[in-house]
């Protein structure tokens, strides 16, 4: 049962990356459906260890949600996270570069903000706790 819960929640948290939902998971995908590797996508992977806060800060006062249908509430995450796509690619410019400490961006920052906390809410009150280290 552990293990399941862990899968689980490690899949949820891992859709806070609205790229992970997608085909255009690294650039705007080609037309034969290849990936153009922009570097975008590390780019959003790195956002959360440079919003420059820890996650029990951010985490604190989130509701931890209690699910009734765990498999229904992972697809009703991916859906939401898929729909930021397009809002990735319209920050694109703005992303700070990977080796960047901080996220100076203040729309880039409460995307990221809100990315994390998306993760968080997933795993905030597992029995195997599951909080990024930033």
């Amino acid at each position: 049962m552990t293990t399941r819960l862990l899968r689980y929640a490690l899949q949820a948290a891992d859709l806070r990356q609205p790229l992970h939902t997608s085909i255009h998971f690294d650039g705007h995908a080609q037309e034969d459906g290849s990936s153009p590797r922009t570097g975008i996508h590390q780019k959003v992977d790195r956002l959360l260890t440079q919003a420059g806060c820890g996650a029990e800060e951010v985490a604190e006062g989130l509701e931890a949600p209690v699910f009734a249908d765990l498999s229904k509430a992972i697809l009703g995450e991916f859906h939401r996270s898929h729909a930021l796509v397009e809002r990735v690619y319209e920050l694109e410019d703005r992303l700070p570069s990977v080796r960047a400490k901080t996220i100076r961006d203040a729309e880039v920052r409460a995307f990221a903000t809100d990315r994390l906390q998306a993760a968080i809410r997933f795993a905030k009150n597992d029995p195997v706790p599951i909080l990024p280290t930033l």
